[in-house]
């Protein structure tokens, strides 16, 4: 297997805008459907955009199928989509340093803060709940789904954040 160069083997910021007359909800499904092919490296960051259907993503990529993947639309396919590769951020550890380097440096506060902050959060420990489902889910080969954390819970068990989307 090929190995990818420093200067490919990093994190990338992929943003998009789905196709004109695309739903918010299409456009939600179809980048969630997206993200959730493990093909395309660590998915470190997603989330939707309000004021247009689209979003974003941070993956963390280390092998040439990683990036090959990524560079695939999939169900992007017609989206305006841009991938950039992060300075800084040569690997998922280095991309939480550099969220911790910018809190600290520009807003003088840490990510641990921030941490625990979430971890009593009422999402932090929706998301604990949900954990042991994921993770079954995920190790059963049977399982088929495209987003398994997004489809697999009932809305009642969901992330608060979830249950609006």
């Amino acid at each position: 297997m090929a190995e990818l160069s420093p200067r490919d083997r990093r994190c990338y910021l992929l943003f998009g805008y789905a196709p004109k007359g695309v739903s918010h909800r299409r456009a939600n499904l179809a980048l969630n459907e997206f993200v959730a092919d493990t093909r395309r490296g660590l998915v470190l960051y997603h989330d939707h955009f309000v004021d247009r259907p689209g979003g974003l993503a941070i993956v963390a990529v280390e092998t040439p199928e990683d990036l090959e993947a990524l560079r695939d639309p999939g169900p992007l396919a017609g989206w305006t989509l841009y991938l950039h590769p992060l300075i800084f951020s040569d690997s998922a550890v280095r991309f939480l340093y550099q969220v911790d380097y910018t809190m600290t440096a520009y807003r003088a506060k840490r990510l641990r803060e921030l941490m625990g902050q979430y971890e009593a959060s009422e999402w932090g420990q929706a998301l604990d709940r949900q954990w042991e489902e994921i993770r079954t889910i995920r190790a059963d080969p049977a399982h088929v789904c495209n987003s398994c954390a997004h489809k697999s819970s009932s809305p009642s068990k969901r992330a608060p954040s979830q249950t609006r989307r």
